[in-house]
């Protein structure tokens, strides 16, 4: 745990993750939960002063949810994750209006362990269906990210590690045709299957 700490620190001092040497696989199960807190548009996000996309540029609404699921890391460097996500609309106080709704979500991804444990996922266009809620039945996308995590000693478990930028996503439903955009944050364990 020092270690992993110890790397951490090392991260957010330098202000990236170091990259030196020989990158790996694996193969391997983690089951994950986790809290993700996002900002919904209407309208893309412009950029700041910095250049990320914090600038709202349209109607906002804010959404917290809990995920849980499983990640599945293939040897030769790819994987899938898949779950469901328990949504709160926590900004809407318009009476009738529904405030929540489950979603079963997968993407496939690829990915590199870093020599200093860094575990760089790159996933895939996100699909996603909504189980119950106002918009039940309808499916749709969410864009590819890129994800950085640190890895624990005997890859027993990973956390995330500190972002190099902060990344807008698009959101696509199908039935109504409607894109948004979204900036989230969130954390989470996952902790790896026997």
């Amino acid at each position: 745990m020092q270690r992993m700490l110890s790397a951490l620190v090392m991260v957010v001092a330098a202000g990236s993750l170091p990259s030196i040497g020989k990158a790996r696989t694996f193969n391997a199960a983690f089951a994950f939960t986790g809290v993700r807190v996002c900002t919904f548009s209407d309208t893309p996000f412009k950029n700041d002063v910095s250049g990320a996309p914090t600038i709202i540029a349209g109607r906002v609404s804010r959404l917290e949810a809990v995920d849980s699921g499983q990640f599945v890391f293939k040897i030769d460097g790819t994987g899938t994750i898949s779950g469901r996500g328990d949504e709160l609309d926590i900004v809407d106080t318009n009476v009738g209006d529904s405030i929540s709704q489950l979603i079963e979500f997968s993407a496939p991804f690829t990915y590199v362990i870093n020599p200093d444990n860094s575990l760089v996922v790159n996933f895939a266009q996100e699909t996603f269906r909504i189980l119950l809620g106002v918009d039940v039945k309808d499916t749709g996308t969410v864009s590819p990210r890129t994800d950085v995590f640190q890895l624990a000693e005997g890859d027993s478990s990973f956390v995330s590690a500190p972002k190099a930028g902060l990344a807008q996503e698009t959101v696509h439903f199908n039935a109504t045709n409607f894109t948004e955009y979204r900036l989230c944050t969130g954390s989470g364990v996952r902790v790896r299957l026997m």
